[in-house]
């Protein structure tokens, strides 16, 4: 029987390998991770929302975010919601995805709207900037938004946020 911890870990890896330039080796991991449905009730919000980053497949992308958001429904502990949001959220920005994102952004903030977290509220402003540029949006406005969410972000050490805000930025 695996353990509801291998699939986190084993996503833990990849996204370590993800971020060291190698992407297939970490695809593989999230692969495995997302394979095991027990364990997507603890961890799946994890391994699919990592797995929609990673992806270079488009197919699969669609299918680990309806998946992940499918299991989040059913329900799931919280930091799978999290998670789960910000890698749907960073997929559909690199995917140019801009209803999907708007969407995540939403689903998010309805998650924690009775709780609302600086986090959580970090990346709701986040997505809905990222969403606003994909669209086309060029005012003032968001220039400033986006300066102070980089502001933000490295304020508070979220630095892997930090290179879609970079990249809206050079849009503008």
């Amino acid at each position: 029987m695996i353990s509801p911890f291998t699939p986190l870990l084993l996503s833990y890896s990849a996204w370590a390998l993800y971020l060291c330039g190698e992407r297939d080796r970490a695809h593989d991991l999230l692969e495995q991770a997302a394979a095991n449905e027990t364990a997507l009730a603890f961890t799946g919000g994890w391994a699919l929302g990592m797995l929609s980053v990673v992806t270079d497949v488009p197919e699969t992308r669609v299918h680990a975010l309806q998946h992940g958001k499918a299991l989040l429904s059913k329900g799931a502990n919280g930091a799978n919601n999290f998670h789960f949001y910000r890698h749907a959220m960073n997929a559909c920005w690199q995917s140019a995805m801009w209803e999907e994102l708007e969407q995540f952004v939403q689903d998010l903030e309805d998650y924690t709207r009775d709780e609302p977290l600086p986090w959580s509220d970090f990346f709701i402003a986040r997505g809905r900037a990222l969403a606003s540029v994909g669209r086309g949006e060029r005012h003032g406005s968001i220039t400033q938004e986006l300066t102070s969410l980089l502001e933000q972000a490295n304020r508070m050490g979220y630095k892997a946020s930090v290179p879609a805000l970079e990249d809206a930025l050079s849009r503008l």
